[in-house]
């Protein structure tokens, strides 16, 4: 372990070791095929490997991120978000102009270039607020004001969802050491995002074992109230266990913070899953095999980034 803490000096022993059971986890799940075949040779097992492929692609990247600290992560998580703003303004029933997107996205990436620089401040709250006005002003010298509302909307929702709400994943790595001594920055985002991919399995798990009644048939068929109640109840256990190690939250409310994580990881899910069906897509992208586009990947961590960021900033 001491050889790997000099290899990533910007990580601490207990993120290290959450990394290495993933990494041991995913060891596990891309030997499934290994095993299985010999028993099942028809089994078509493509679409299974290229997930495993997305699974190991993201986990490195994350990792290799993170290791180079708080500034190298904000700039790799911009990328996330530009690459997740594009995917949103492809949906848009009326087409953007040039300026437009160019104002979408500066107002998108600035959050993640403050942090680069200076580290998180309030301030990066107000560049979303002041930018937005700004880019609805510009919607307006459009030549014809027709299919404005339209526009206006889609691009409103494109740079929330991608720029404001996707920045607090930045954020909360950016957060001082002394906030969380256990873990670090670090520490809070593999909480945070581990939580709200467990709540995904979590939840699809419960839901094909035990879901009858679904919640939002016109959205998302496959979301019963077995499958959210459940993933609800194992997240909340989840975040019991990982909580002493990976951040300072205190053990009475760490349950209270992984239902918070598995329902706005719920509502996240739902509403990218809503932004598709309106525009009658599958994914919102093709950029990782098997899963869709980054905001198919980070559709949950729209609404758990800020909901646990501020969660934090509370409880510390």
């Amino acid at each position: 372990m001491a050889f790997v803490e000099g290899l990533l000096p910007g990580l601490t022993p207990n993120v290290l070791w959450m990394y290495g059971a993933l990494l041991a986890l995913h060891i596990l799940v891309s030997a499934v095929p290994l095993v299985v075949r010999p028993f099942r040779p028809g089994t078509d097992f493509s679409d299974y490997n290229r997930r495993g492929l997305s699974w190991w692609l993201t986990t490195g990247a994350q990792l290799f991120a993170l290791a180079l600290g708080p500034s190298a992560f904000a700039l790799f998580f911009g990328w996330v978000a530009w690459r997740g703003l594009g995917e949103l303004l492809a949906l848009s029933p009326e087409p953007v102009s040039p300026l437009e997107r160019r104002l979408a996205t500066a107002i998108t990436l600035a959050p993640f270039a403050w942090m680069a620089l200076w580290g998180w401040s309030p301030a990066v709250t107000q560049i979303t607020a002041l930018g937005l006005p700004l880019l609805f002003a510009a919607g307006v010298l459009a030549p014809s004001p027709q299919g404005y509302l339209r526009r206006a909307g889609s691009l409103g929702v494109a740079v929330l969802l991608s720029g404001f709400c996707l920045s607090h994943v930045a954020a909360l790595v950016s957060l001082p050491a002394s906030v969380n001594p256990v873990g670090g920055g670090a520490g809070l985002y593999m909480f945070a995002v581990f939580l709200a991919q467990f709540n995904d399995l979590a939840q699809y798990a419960w839901g094909k074992a035990l879901g009858r009644r679904q919640i939002v048939p016109a959205v998302s068929p496959a979301k019963t109230w077995a499958g959210f109640l459940g993933g609800v109840g194992t997240t909340a256990l989840a975040a019991s266990l990982l909580a002493p190690v990976l951040t300072p939250i205190p053990p009475l409310w760490a349950p209270l913070v992984g239902v918070g994580i598995a329902i706005a990881g719920f509502w996240g899910d739902i509403t990218v899953s809503a932004l598709k069906r309106d525009a009658g897509v599958k994914d919102t992208g093709t950029l990782l095999p098997g899963f869709g586009g980054t905001m198919d990947r980070a559709d949950s961590l729209i609404y758990v980034a800020p909901a646990f960021f501020h969660c934090i900033r509370l409880l510390t």
